[in-house]
């Protein structure tokens, strides 16, 4: 198929009607964008997941306010639900939320001993308080698998059960907010 020829005035009227005409609403949306996205990318770092996980946050959380504003469409409600779970799930995951669910459960108190003879100090740690048999019954399911990790598997014991059961916890967080945006960011447009 041959490509058509378009004299200049023909050019100039295809440039206006599908270019340049949206230049000035362009301008100001992308000044709009600047100062929008301003302070999270001022306070942005390139060493951590957590701030990677702050802009993605950012972006779900303004995608959240404008689906259904302007133009509602079926299924909308839906659509915010979910994204409204992969920020909690966002949150969760940067603040380590199930990773230090285990200390809900446990008190200890830390003290530093120093060795004789040396400039080294051990630390030793006093239980003041154990809950974990709580903890096990809450999530007997995760306990199951935890008990075949390899970590407990060398160390048996309830301090070591727990903390793999909150890494446990932790990975599932991670991979249920990945399977979420995978299965349904392509439904994310207004």
């Amino acid at each position: 198929m041959e490509t058509p020829k378009f004299s200049l005035t023909e050019r100039l009227l295809i440039m206006w009607k599908y270019e340049w005409k949206y230049i000035p609403h362009n301008i100001i949306n992308g000044i709009k964008n600047l100062y929008k996205w301003f302070p999270v990318i001022w306070k942005d770092k390139d060493w951590d997941d957590s701030f990677l996980f702050e802009v993605m946050k950012f972006k779900i959380s303004k995608m959240i306010e404008s689906h259904g504003r302007s133009m509602p469409y079926v299924g909308y409600e839906r659509n915010i639900e979910i994204m409204n779970t992969v920020v909690r799930l966002i949150d969760k995951v940067v603040q380590h939320e199930y990773l230090h669910e285990y200390h809900d459960y446990v008190d200890n108190e830390y003290n530093f001993v120093k060795v004789e003879g040396t400039d080294y100090y051990n630390m030793e740690s006093t239980n003041l308080r154990d809950d974990l048999d709580d903890y096990f019954a809450e999530f007997p399911l995760v306990k199951k698998m935890a008990e075949q990790d390899s970590v407990y598997q060398k160390s048996p014991d309830r301090e070591t059960l727990g903390i793999v059961m909150s890494k446990i916890r932790h990975d599932k967080a991670k991979k249920l907010l990945f399977d979420l945006m995978n299965r349904h960011i392509e439904n994310w447009w207004e």
